[in-house]
């Protein structure tokens, strides 16, 4: 039986702790709350709790000589955790995902120097998180202490802020939120109008099939590739390379990634878009394939299976539309590899499909993004900034950017009072989560971008043959490492990290930022 909150000196009096043994430690903190009140409400008495606290009473011991993936823990004491890769080596080949420990991986880019890579090795650390809920995916913490100020400016892109958009493979960015030098202070905590911008543009990527020495239709303005742009921590393509006409890609299919159909069957792509095969022929080594949004028929074709290489070009199907001006935009397109009897009907195989959306978002000058307006809007570059809004980074607080894009700022009034704040962008893992999950992780690519569908171990985007239905992934990994010949040797005594007091439910990896990106699968 608890009192509730009364006069200062008994105030403890209110406070209600349960303790148990646990792991050979006697009366360990288990749960704690503070009755703050007692009142009577509508139709029954109700008592309101405060500072609650709880922990699990699972203990996890760990022990040396434990084995975790490819690591061992070789210290294990009242101080400190050391795990190493003791007896075992990890390998960082070409497009690989290579076991560190639990959930943690090493992920190294598609890049290969023979396949018309830089051959640099370029790779990060992730971590997969599947649990379903709303992660705050985090830039770097920014520390300004109370006797000093901050002399330069401020800069956040894919390298140091998780959620923007960062190719690994190409080692490619669009993305960059700059702070003016002498914003902010420890005594002056609001970022004035005209100081805070955000950028981006396009940057050429090549279609998968022009890998394969394929191209689009004669008549399209770009045959072998097209514009990624990042905007707002999304991934999109920029409509022949112009920067304010944007739409969403959402199938993109990597070079080993396969789809077969059969015959009569409707492939759902997402976003209202199918891809039915009509009619598949055997004989003549052609399949007639019609593309549909929302149950409407968009185009229909009939295209021959891929054969000789100076024919192949023959079996690919683009299907091309007039988008906000631009002529000929190419929205879909695939490869007829195959065509073979099933079990029961005829099959075509299809590769390297590529799918966008055809709603253009056109991004406008003097457009609102919550506390950022669009001052500059051309093919060239997209530039948004707080042109006639102030952001207050008061301690304890959450402040608006734009879109789902934030500024969260210390709770540390009774502490350093220096001030620090970091940029985050929230995620929702598996659809609505039932409870919010405040994990300010640093995380990257995994096998596939923001996807929808089912992938195979190629990692398109979108669906394909494979495993992982109905599975949905989140993959936090560090920002990329790159050496020009050999990695560098591993520290053999790992260093201690250091905290950064004032926030919670914060986790790094090996200290470094990470970039986190969803994967949400389904079945076929």
């Amino acid at each position: 039986v608890v009192s509730t909150g009364g006069a200062a000196d008994t105030k403890n009096d209110s406070v209600y702790t349960y303790t148990v043994d646990l792991a050979g430690e006697d009366d360990v903190p288990v749960f704690h709350c503070f009755v703050d009140a007692v009142f009577r409400g509508t139709d029954t008495n109700i008592v309101q709790l405060m500072y609650v606290f709880l922990t699990d009473d699972d203990v996890l011991e760990i022990e040396v000589n434990e084995q975790y993936g490819a690591m061992e823990v070789v210290t294990a004491n009242a101080r400190r955790i050391i795990v190493r890769n003791d007896e075992d080596t990890l390998d960082v080949d070409t497009d690989t995902t290579e076991l560190i420990m639990g959930n943690m991986y090493f992920k190294t880019a598609d890049n290969d120097l023979a396949e018309d890579g830089d051959g640099a090795i370029r790779f990060y650390p992730m971590a997969e998180y599947t649990e379903p809920g709303t992660y705050d995916i985090r830039g770097n913490v920014e520390s300004i202490a109370v006797t000093a100020g901050k002399n330069v400016a401020m800069e956040w892109n894919a390298a140091n802020f998780a959620a923007f958009w960062y190719d690994l493979d190409d080692n490619l960015q669009t993305e960059k939120l700059t702070l003016a030098a002498n914003t902010v202070s420890a005594d002056d905590r609001t970022i004035d109008e005209d100081t805070l911008n955000y950028t981006t543009k396009p940057v050429y990527q090549q279609y998968e099939l022009n890998e394969a020495g394929l191209l689009l239709e004669v008549g399209v303005a770009n045959r072998t590739g097209y514009f990624i742009e990042g905007w707002m921590a999304e991934k999109y393509v920029a409509i022949d390379n112009n920067a304010d006409k944007l739409v969403k890609l959402l199938v993109e299919f990597e070079d080993d990634d396969k789809k077969t159909l059969s015959t009569g069957e409707a492939w759902d792509l997402g976003e209202g878009f199918s891809l039915t095969a009509q009619q598949i022929d055997l004989e003549g080594e052609k399949c007639w394939l019609t593309l549909e949004k929302d149950g409407k028929e968009l185009d229909s074709e009939v295209v021959s299976t891929g054969g000789a290489a100076d024919t192949k070009n023959d079996s690919v199907y683009t299907y091309t539309v007039d988008l906000a001006g631009e002529d000929d935009v190419p929205v879909f397109h695939c490869f007829v590899d195959a065509v073979f009897r099933g079990t029961d009907t005829n099959i075509v195989q299809l590769m390297y499909v590529f799918l966008t959306d055809d709603n253009v978002l056109e991004i406008e000058v003097n457009e609102q993004y919550g506390a950022m307006e669009v001052v500059t809007a051309n093919a060239r570059q997209i530039i948004v900034r707080n042109d006639e809004d102030t952001l207050d980074l008061d301690a304890d607080t959450t402040e608006l950017i734009m879109g789902n894009m934030y500024f969260k700022t210390a709770d540390n009034d009774d502490g350093d009072r220096a001030l620090r704040f970091y940029p985050y962008v929230e995620w929702t893992v598996g659809g609505a989560p039932t409870d919010e999950i405040d994990e300010t992780a640093t995380p990257e690519p995994t096998e596939a971008e923001h996807a929808d569908g089912n992938v195979t171990d190629g990692a398109g985007e979108g669906e394909g043959e494979g495993e992982g239905e109905g599975e949905a992934v989140a993959t936090a990994t560090t920002a990329p490492t790159e050496a020009e010949a050999e990695p560098t040797e591993a520290e053999t005594e790992p260093t201690e990290p250091e905290k950064t007091p004032g926030f919670e439910a914060v986790f790094a990896i090996s200290g470094l930022l990470a970039i986190a990106y969803l994967v949400l699968r389904q079945r076929d």
